[in-house]
């Protein structure tokens, strides 16, 4: 007589992982395997759920799809490899370490598009705190910020790399200060968009220095020369702050670093120009990318030769 076989089932780790962070009031929602995006769902993360039933039933039809967690009452503040670990020195030293909280290592990008491995410092806010996140908006390189109309990726999904939980700490209350740089930094200019005329003014004890902190963090990324910045920020705090900061005051909190933000944004901007293939192709998808709205380049059409 022979013994009988044990059965085994195998245990889909992404739902059970999806199934618990919803047990704990974190809405999600299933992203395409092995990517950021895009969700998977018809209205993406305007589907996201904490229904048990809802979760099993994407997961059942897409078992290998990634985790994605709508930032519902959420801040998290993102730091991208080196440049983002700098950043997050340079913040902490000027307002205050963050608080221990839930802390996700990132995938490093995709296969595709890899990049650094970095990040992600989740937090609570109220649901009211509306901010859209833009890499470089915020006046930090490396440093993002996602809150309620946008989306994270969650351990143990996979991109390049799989995410992962560093610290499980219980989800901290976001620090004011923290709050304030993402408010400065909500008025909807998206990066690259060089404008000085500001969409809100922002009055003493309400975050100026972190509001001309942000511009400069963003035209740096555009114009890449610090005497053109500089003067963008007094334009900017003229407009925007009221009063405005005393020139005094640029030079001894702001202007300090505009040098170094400028040559990480032209480094920034030289290694991704290198990824381009030597060829003519690839000569041209350079320039375009160096040049921006000042060239173009016609996208290859069979049959048609250039």
């Amino acid at each position: 007589m022979t013994n009988p076989q044990p059965t085994t089932t195998k245990v889909n780790h992404l739902l059970q992982a999806a199934l618990q962070y919803a047990s704990q009031e974190l809405e999600v929602f299933p992203i395409k395997k092995r990517q950021k995006a895009p969700p998977l769902t018809m209205n993406g993360l305007k589907d996201a759920t904490t229904d048990p039933a809802q979760i099993k039933k994407w997961w059942g039809m897409w078992p290998d799809s990634n985790i994605g967690i709508r930032c519902t009452g959420l801040l998290v503040a993102d730091f991208d490899g080196k440049i983002g670990a700098e950043s997050k020195a340079e913040l902490e030293a000027k307002f205050g370490k963050l608080p221990p909280t839930w802390t996700i290592k990132t995938g490093g990008g995709t296969k595709e598009s890899p990049k650094e491995q970095g990040l992600h410092y989740v937090e609570k806010v109220s649901k009211e705190l509306n901010i859209r996140p833009g890499a470089g908006k915020y006046g930090h390189p490396g440093f993002d910020i996602r809150a309620n109309d946008s989306y994270i990726v969650a351990a143990p999904s996979v991109t390049r790399l799989p995410y992962k939980t560093i610290d499980n700490s219980p989800i901290a209350d976001a620090p004011e200060w923290l709050i304030d740089i993402a408010k400065a930094g909500r008025n909807g200019d998206k990066p690259g968009k060089a404008s000085a005329t500001p969409r809100t003014k922002i009055i003493e004890g309400e975050g100026r220095n972190a509001a001309c902190l942000t511009e400069q963090g963003r035209l740096a990324n555009i114009y890449k020369d610090t005497p053109v910045v500089q003067d963008m920020v007094r334009a900017y705090n003229q407009a925007c702050c009221v009063p405005p900061l005393e020139e005094t005051e640029l030079q001894n909190t702001i202007f300090k670093s505009t040098d170094k933000y400028v040559e990480k944004a032209k480094a920034k901007e030289s290694h991704a120009l290198e990824h381009f293939n030597l060829t003519d192709y690839g000569n041209a998808e350079r320039l375009a990318a160096q040049f921006k709205a000042d060239i173009r380049w016609p996208a290859p059409q069979k049959g048609v030769r250039y």
